[in-house]
């Protein structure tokens, strides 16, 4: 089982190694790795449209009961920065660059605008590298052991101290179950290269639901430990050598549940109330 482990770890694509000063490099604002506090972290590509943002910071800080710091990626980091220094002047926040710059040269990602032309990829938006920033979160704040990502079409009603504190159980990731689908219906398991036969294993053996990214809270050092980084861009290469064939209904999120299926601890529903509080949502919708 180790010879196999290591035979995986050797077929990712090449490690990823940021220099440790890269939110010094790259980050407007307050330098997170040097407090204490809870951190969230958010990346956008949007070039204008900055209201959910304002939306997520203004209910995270509402709800919290104790200092919390943001680490928000962006492609405009001085507008942004401004607009944050508006409505929230105290606001403990970097604003940071460079995250474009990062996944553009990840060759997995760059090979993603192949399939620009592909009919079985209906959303086009989705090829955007930054639709995976979110896995790169845990080496960007490599000094922060705690990082709870949030999408940027989220209102916080709850104090994210509670998932700050959570124990994980030594696995690197929690997130909330979605048992109105199955991870299973995502991909033609045909198409998976061998190896990734164990990650299969790992759906068959558990419940297979799906888990949803949109709220995720990230022990950096056990998934940089993992390699699961790596695991992706290595499921996005066979996907790509596909020609879009592996998995549908999305880009990023079914690699994220392929890599951590079996290997994830579970929030109460409550922490991501998807589809209006509503536990199945019809295939038309």
């Amino acid at each position: 089982m180790l010879l196999f482990r290591a035979f995986l770890v050797s077929l990712a694509t090449a490690s990823i190694d940021l220099p440790r000063d890269w939110q010094a490099q790259h980050c407007r604002g307050t330098h997170l790795e040097q407090t204490g506090e809870t951190v969230v972290a958010l990346a956008t590509d949007a070039t204008r449209g900055f209201l959910p943002i304002i939306g997520v910071v203004n209910s995270t800080v509402h709800n919290s009961q104790s200092d919390v710091g943001f680490v928000i990626v962006t492609t405009r980091v001085h507008f942004l920065k401004k607009l944050l220094d508006r409505f929230f002047p105290s606001l403990r926040v970097a604003v940071c660059s460079g995250a474009e710059e990062l996944l553009k040269h990840r060759p997995a990602l760059q090979r993603l605008s192949s399939l620009e032309n592909s009919t079985n990829i209906k959303r086009k938006e989705l090829l955007s590298p930054f639709n995976f920033a979110a896995f790169y979160m845990p080496h960007v704040l490599y000094h922060t052991r705690r990082v709870i990502y949030l999408d940027t079409d989220i209102v916080v009603t709850g104090d994210v101290l509670e998932l700050a504190t959570l124990d994980l159980h030594n696995k690197a990731v929690a997130a909330v179950n979605d048992c109105s689908q199955k991870i299973a219906k995502y991909f033609d398991e045909k198409l998976l290269p061998i190896q990734h036969k164990i990650l299969w294993q790992r759906v068959l053996r558990g419940d297979g639901c799906v888990f949803n990214r949109g709220v995720v809270v990230f022990d950096t050092l056990r998934w940089r430990t993992l390699q699961l980084t790596e695991t992706i861009e290595d499921l996005v290469d066979a996907f790509v050598d596909s020609k879009a064939k592996l998995w549908s209904s999305g880009i990023s999120q079914p690699p994220f549940l392929l890599a951590l299926a079996g290997r994830y601890e579970q929030l109460p529903v409550t922490w991501n109330v998807r589809g209006l509080g509503r536990l199945d949502i019809g295939r038309n919708e």
